[in-house]
């Protein structure tokens, strides 16, 4: 089936997943891949994709309790969430979006500001409860 242009879906893009993957974790990439399996009528696979990206960050942060603080750590943080988003990107879109899907790239505005909210309120309650 041929679509013009004006007619392709709009999905958050891999490359949006990724950054956001990297910057803020896998967990929080896997809504933006769940939001783009509910846009293809596929979202009987986003407890899958959720699960998956919440058992990751969970694993990175045990990792990093393990090891303590440090620069390496920072570094290691981002490695690893590359990881976790390279599995959302060629795993969980290869094998339920599909590869060669067509889509326009859906705007970042609402996950960058509801992402920015979340960090501004997990400061303020870090701040409050443990001074």
């Amino acid at each position: 089936m041929k679509y013009e242009e004006d007619q392709y879906m709009k999905l958050y893009s891999k490359q949006a997943l990724m950054l956001f993957s990297v910057l803020a974790s896998p967990f929080f990439a896997s809504f933006l891949m769940a939001s783009n399996l509910k846009a293809v009528n596929n979202s009987k696979k986003n407890p899958i994709v959720i699960i998956y990206a919440l058992v990751f960050t969970i694993l990175v942060n045990g990792i990093l309790l393990k090891i303590g603080a440090g620069t390496l750590n920072l570094v290691l943080v981002f490695g690893l969430n590359f990881l976790g988003g390279l599995v959302l990107n060629t795993f969980f879109w290869n094998e339920y979006l599909g590869s060669d899907l067509k889509f326009k790239p859906k705007s970042m505005q609402n996950p960058v500001l509801f992402y920015v909210g979340y960090l501004i309120i997990m400061t303020f309650i870090q701040y409050q409860f443990f001074q």
